[in-house]
Protein backbone atom coordinates (compact mmCIF):
# COMPACT_ATOMS: atom_id res chain seq x y z
CA UNK A 1 0.00 0.00 0.00
CA UNK A 2 3.06 2.61 0.75
CA UNK A 3 4.41 1.84 -3.05
CA UNK A 4 1.01 2.50 -4.48
CA UNK A 5 0.78 6.11 -2.68
CA UNK A 6 3.68 6.50 -3.15
CA UNK A 7 2.99 6.41 -6.93
CA UNK A 8 0.41 8.15 -6.83
CA UNK A 9 1.91 11.06 -4.93
CA UNK A 10 4.44 10.80 -7.75
CA UNK A 11 2.38 10.47 -10.85
CA UNK A 12 0.83 13.96 -9.86
CA UNK A 13 4.42 15.94 -10.53
CA UNK A 14 3.57 17.34 -13.90
CA UNK A 15 7.43 17.33 -14.51
CA UNK A 16 7.67 12.97 -14.04
CA UNK A 17 6.68 10.67 -16.72
CA UNK A 18 7.99 7.09 -15.26
CA UNK A 19 8.01 5.66 -11.84
CA UNK A 20 10.37 2.94 -11.33
CA UNK A 21 10.04 0.49 -8.38
CA UNK A 22 13.50 -1.58 -7.71
CA UNK A 23 15.46 -3.56 -4.59
CA UNK A 24 19.37 -4.79 -4.68
CA UNK A 25 19.53 -7.12 -2.50
CA UNK A 26 23.56 -7.83 -1.69
CA UNK A 27 26.77 -6.14 -2.19
CA UNK A 28 27.13 -8.07 -5.08
CA UNK A 29 23.31 -6.65 -6.69
CA UNK A 30 24.38 -3.22 -6.45
CA UNK A 31 23.21 -2.55 -3.19
CA UNK A 32 24.87 0.58 -1.44
CA UNK A 33 23.34 0.43 1.87
CA UNK A 34 23.62 -2.67 4.20
CA UNK A 35 20.21 -2.97 5.12
CA UNK A 36 17.16 -4.61 3.59
CA UNK A 37 15.43 -1.57 1.32
CA UNK A 38 13.63 -0.82 -2.00
CA UNK A 39 13.70 2.69 -3.87
CA UNK A 40 11.42 4.68 -5.53
CA UNK A 41 12.59 6.30 -9.09
CA UNK A 42 10.91 8.76 -10.94
CA UNK A 43 11.99 9.98 -13.97
CA UNK A 44 11.02 13.03 -16.51
CA UNK A 45 11.50 10.23 -19.59
CA UNK A 46 10.54 6.99 -20.01
CA UNK A 47 13.08 4.35 -19.84
CA UNK A 48 14.75 3.20 -22.58
CA UNK A 49 13.65 -0.79 -21.96
CA UNK A 50 10.55 0.13 -20.84
CA UNK A 51 10.00 2.39 -24.09
CA UNK A 52 11.78 -1.06 -26.11
CA UNK A 53 8.98 -3.42 -23.86
CA UNK A 54 5.87 -0.99 -24.51
CA UNK A 55 6.86 -0.62 -28.52
CA UNK A 56 7.38 -4.36 -28.48
CA UNK A 57 3.52 -4.92 -26.74
CA UNK A 58 1.89 -2.86 -29.18
CA UNK A 59 3.24 -4.47 -32.29
CA UNK A 60 2.33 -7.71 -31.20
CA UNK A 61 -1.37 -6.18 -30.98
CA UNK A 62 -1.22 -4.40 -34.11
CA UNK A 63 0.01 -7.79 -35.42
CA UNK A 64 -2.40 -10.26 -33.58
CA UNK A 65 -4.93 -7.79 -31.88
CA UNK A 66 -4.60 -9.48 -28.17
CA UNK A 67 -2.32 -8.85 -25.17
CA UNK A 68 0.88 -10.53 -25.15
CA UNK A 69 1.21 -10.55 -21.80
CA UNK A 70 -2.42 -12.11 -21.32
CA UNK A 71 -1.26 -14.51 -24.41
CA UNK A 72 2.28 -15.23 -21.99
CA UNK A 73 -0.21 -15.62 -19.14
CA UNK A 74 -2.59 -18.27 -20.83
CA UNK A 75 0.17 -20.43 -22.26
CA UNK A 76 2.28 -20.45 -18.98
CA UNK A 77 -0.91 -21.38 -17.45
CA UNK A 78 -2.06 -24.35 -20.21
CA UNK A 79 1.71 -25.58 -20.41
CA UNK A 80 2.57 -25.24 -16.57
CA UNK A 81 6.02 -26.15 -17.41
CA UNK A 82 7.78 -23.15 -15.94
CA UNK A 83 4.92 -21.90 -13.35
CA UNK A 84 6.32 -21.53 -9.96
CA UNK A 85 3.41 -20.32 -8.37
CA UNK A 86 -0.18 -19.59 -9.19
CA UNK A 87 -2.84 -18.10 -6.94
CA UNK A 88 -6.03 -16.43 -7.48
CA UNK A 89 -4.47 -13.30 -8.96
CA UNK A 90 -0.91 -13.65 -10.09
CA UNK A 91 1.20 -16.21 -11.65
CA UNK A 92 4.46 -16.47 -11.15
CA UNK A 93 6.98 -18.37 -13.81
CA UNK A 94 10.26 -18.44 -15.04
CA UNK A 95 10.95 -17.31 -18.78
CA UNK A 96 11.05 -19.31 -22.05
CA UNK A 97 14.21 -17.72 -22.34
CA UNK A 98 15.60 -15.86 -19.37
CA UNK A 99 18.26 -12.57 -19.67
CA UNK A 100 19.44 -14.10 -16.29
CA UNK A 101 19.74 -17.07 -14.19
CA UNK A 102 16.84 -17.98 -12.19
CA UNK A 103 14.88 -15.00 -13.26
CA UNK A 104 11.35 -15.26 -12.36
CA UNK A 105 8.45 -12.89 -13.51
CA UNK A 106 5.13 -12.45 -11.75
CA UNK A 107 2.36 -11.39 -13.49
CA UNK A 108 -1.42 -10.31 -12.54
CA UNK A 109 -3.58 -12.92 -14.06
CA UNK A 110 -6.35 -10.19 -14.74
CA UNK A 111 -4.95 -7.80 -17.91
CA UNK A 112 -3.76 -4.76 -15.82
CA UNK A 113 -1.15 -1.76 -16.71
CA UNK A 114 -0.28 -0.18 -13.15
CA UNK A 115 0.73 -1.67 -10.25
CA UNK A 116 -1.34 1.80 -8.27
CA UNK A 117 -4.82 0.64 -9.81
CA UNK A 118 -4.87 -3.00 -8.28
CA UNK A 119 -7.33 -3.63 -5.24
CA UNK A 120 -5.93 -4.26 -1.76
CA UNK A 121 -6.79 -7.94 -2.20
CA UNK A 122 -4.38 -7.92 -5.32
CA UNK A 123 -1.64 -6.06 -3.43
CA UNK A 124 -1.63 -8.33 -0.67
CA UNK A 125 -2.07 -11.45 -3.01
CA UNK A 126 1.35 -9.79 -4.76
CA UNK A 127 2.63 -9.41 -1.80
CA UNK A 128 2.92 -12.88 -1.08
CA UNK A 129 3.74 -14.26 -4.10
CA UNK A 130 6.91 -12.10 -4.26
CA UNK A 131 7.81 -13.52 -0.86
CA UNK A 132 7.11 -16.72 -1.17
CA UNK A 133 9.37 -16.17 -4.61
CA UNK A 134 12.38 -14.35 -2.85
CA UNK A 135 12.09 -17.18 -0.20
CA UNK A 136 12.25 -19.66 -2.38
CA UNK A 137 15.28 -18.09 -4.27
CA UNK A 138 16.73 -17.13 -1.15
CA UNK A 139 16.30 -20.95 0.28
CA UNK A 140 17.60 -22.51 -2.57
CA UNK A 141 20.88 -20.58 -3.77
CA UNK A 142 21.66 -19.79 0.13
CA UNK A 143 20.71 -16.42 0.07
CA UNK A 144 21.99 -14.88 -3.13
CA UNK A 145 22.34 -11.07 -4.15
CA UNK A 146 19.80 -10.39 -6.42
CA UNK A 147 17.62 -7.20 -8.06
CA UNK A 148 13.96 -7.36 -8.42
CA UNK A 149 12.30 -4.43 -10.42
CA UNK A 150 8.62 -3.65 -10.24
CA UNK A 151 7.58 -2.33 -14.19
CA UNK A 152 4.71 -0.67 -14.23
CA UNK A 153 2.74 1.71 -17.49
CA UNK A 154 3.79 5.04 -17.56
CA UNK A 155 1.82 8.02 -16.04
CA UNK A 156 0.67 9.53 -19.46
CA UNK A 157 -0.29 5.88 -20.24
CA UNK A 158 -2.17 4.82 -16.74
CA UNK A 159 -3.57 8.33 -17.07
CA UNK A 160 -5.28 7.47 -20.12
CA UNK A 161 -6.18 4.33 -19.42
CA UNK A 162 -7.96 5.34 -16.73
CA UNK A 163 -9.08 8.16 -17.42
CA UNK A 164 -7.41 10.28 -14.58
CA UNK A 165 -6.69 13.44 -15.63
Amino acid sequence: MVLSRRILDLERDERLRYVLILKNQGWAAGSALNHTHSQIIATPVIPKLVKEKLDGAKSYYDYKERCIFCDMIRQELADAARVVEETRHFIVFTPFAPRFPFEVWIYPKKHSCAYADISKEEMMDFSRSLRNTLQRIGKTLDNPPYNYILYTAPIAFRAAATGTP
